[in-house]
């Protein structure tokens, strides 16, 4: 889905440079390593030009839904963002509950409202099996009690108060 690497480390970057290059290295038709097509188009760096300036609106919305939630919803516990950080994307909205999460997501859903269980955490998740051994206490109790409520950015004030409102009936 995207992303991009910046470091001042010149070996790490070319390692990088390499993998999404299908492993390539300097010299031509020569694979050091396993690598993929990660290359972008221009139709896609086009695209993302366009979104860079929808940006900052895009954050203010979603932390306009994100502050909403956290003064309208008091039966959730939020993650609580550190006052040093100046921006945050609030990609997702992660609600801790006081019940199991089942309770929350099926309450929502009956409502037509997408809210979603969290991502597995790394112990369950099938590539890694010796942490399923071990076990996470905290990160299997945060994913059994933790649902993922709806932010996007197009979010119409009447639906984040429809969320507020089903919450708290």
């Amino acid at each position: 889905e995207g992303g991009a690497v910046a470091s001042k480390n010149e070996e790490l970057i070319e390692k990088v440079r390499s993998t999404a290059n299908y492993g390539r290295t300097k010299e031509q038709y020569v694979h050091d390593r396993l690598g993929l097509n990660c290359r972008i188009t221009d139709m896609q760096s086009a695209l993302g030009l366009i979104q860079l300036r929808k940006l900052d609106k895009n954050l203010a919305r979603r932390k306009e839904i994100a502050d909403r939630y956290r003064k309208e919803l008091p039966q959730f516990q939020f993650q609580k963002v550190p006052s040093y950080v100046t921006k945050t994307t609030n990609f997702m909205m992660i609600a801790l509950t006081k019940y199991k999460r089942d309770f929350w997501l099926e309450k929502f859903q009956r409502d037509g409202i997408d809210a979603r269980k969290t991502f597995n955490p790394i112990s369950r998740q099938p590539c890694f099996p010796h942490l399923a051994v071990r076990g996470l206490r905290n990160s299997d109790k945060i994913y059994m009690d933790a649902i993922a409520l709806p932010i996007y950015n197009a979010m119409s004030d009447e639906q984040v108060k429809y969320v507020i409102e089903i919450a708290n009936s």
